[in-house]
């Protein structure tokens, strides 16, 4: 039940994160490759700072929620190691001859 609570957190926050990223200002760098010029959207900078805000606290627990499920999930993953299983004992083989 904890387990599927904090994978659904964990994609709610993961798309609300994209969108918070997607919707910021572009200040140049990298962001200008994709043709810049969407500054018509959130103009003022006191939108920005909150978008900016937002972000940070979104990531941090985005973070949080990552160790969370690591945490949780340690030790239910049951999956063997190929090196721990015991070869099947092998027969030598004769050859065989055709005629």
């Amino acid at each position: 039940m904890l387990t599927s609570f904090l994978m659904l957190s964990h994609v709610v926050i993961s798309i609300v994160l994209i969108l918070l990223v997607l919707l910021q200002r572009s200040e140049g760098g990298l962001g200008s490759l994709g043709g810049g010029g969407g500054d018509a959207m959130f103009s003022g900078s006191s939108a920005g700072s909150v978008l900016t805000r937002m972000t940070k606290w979104l990531f941090i627990v985005y973070v949080a929620l990552s160790l969370g499920l690591s945490i949780e999930m340690a030790g239910k993953g049951g999956i063997d190691s190929v090196l721990d299983k015991q070869p099947a004992a092998l027969t030598p083989s004769v050859p065989v001859e055709v005629e």
